[in-house]
């Protein structure tokens, strides 16, 4: 019985003769089970894995390496912020010096990381200029740096014209 299993076959339409799934799983099918082309695919799916691992690793590193410059550009916008609205207080602080003394030249302000909130110190220079053919005009010129402590800070420059007309 066992050997009937072993040598059985079907009969197709054209008149070839297969194995039935009986005689495949027999010993004598077996060894032709073992030399049939699928050992090879083993090697050739672990290389398609380690292909995708690697593609996968390579994006992952491509991805992180977009992340660290948009914040790298993120922290210079800021300091370019900061820098603008230090001269936009330089400006404004400026006016109102004028406004008390008429004689106001200008200065350097200094300001502390904790006057900025801990994000790093500021400097403004502020220089006010007198027109000669109208006493009651001035003209300031700002320029402020942030972080002023850094190797090459933002810097931002505005001028303006004061009336001290009433």
């Amino acid at each position: 019985m066992t050997t009937s299993l072993l040598v059985g076959w079907d009969k197709l339409a054209l008149g070839e003769r297969r194995p039935t799934i009986a005689a495949r799983r027999g010993a004598g099918a077996r060894s032709a089970f073992l030399s049939h082309p699928t050992t090879p695919r083993r090697g050739v799916v672990l290389i398609m894995v380690l292909v995708a691992l690697g593609l996968t690793a390579v994006i992952g590193c491509a991805l992180l390496q977009m992340a660290g410059m948009e914040l790298s550009m993120l922290a210079a916008r800021e300091q370019e912020s900061q820098a603008r609205w230090l001269a936009e207080s330089g400006v404004e602080r400026a006016a109102a010096k004028v406004a008390a003394d008429h004689d106001y030249a200008g200065e350097t302000w200094s300001l502390t990381e904790e006057d900025l909130g801990g994000r790093g110190p500021g400097q403004v220079t502020i220089r006010v200029e007198y027109d000669d053919a109208n006493s009651s005009l001035r003209r300031v010129a700002v320029e402020a740096k942030f972080p002023s402590d850094a190797t090459s800070p933002k810097r931002y420059m505005k001028q303006v014209e004061l009336d001290l007309k009433p």
